[in-house]
């Protein structure tokens, strides 16, 4: 998922917010979609880049904003080229 950076903090706060659901309700993980493996490897086979490595998440810097917020806008700061 690549979300366009004005949209970046909705998509993070509504993942977020689905997973703390889903562990509230005991969710199970859901089950392999052979569609999309099927999908990412013609991709991958096309030479289009699927996987990306993990992306560390480092602290606040610069100005230091106030509450979750600052948090939520550094993350995007940090790991968003």
């Amino acid at each position: 998922m690549r979300p366009r950076i004005d949209n970046t903090l909705a998509v993070v706060v509504a993942i977020v917010v689905r997973h703390n659901i889903a562990v509230l309700t005991r969710e199970s993980e859901p089950e392999d979609d052979e569609e999309l493996d099927n999908f990412m490897s013609r991709r991958r086979q096309r030479g289009v880049q699927v996987d990306y490595g993990a992306v560390e998440v480092l602290p606040p810097t610069g100005l230091v904003a106030v509450g979750s917020r600052g948090v939520r806008q550094s993350i995007i700061n940090n790991i968003i080229p």
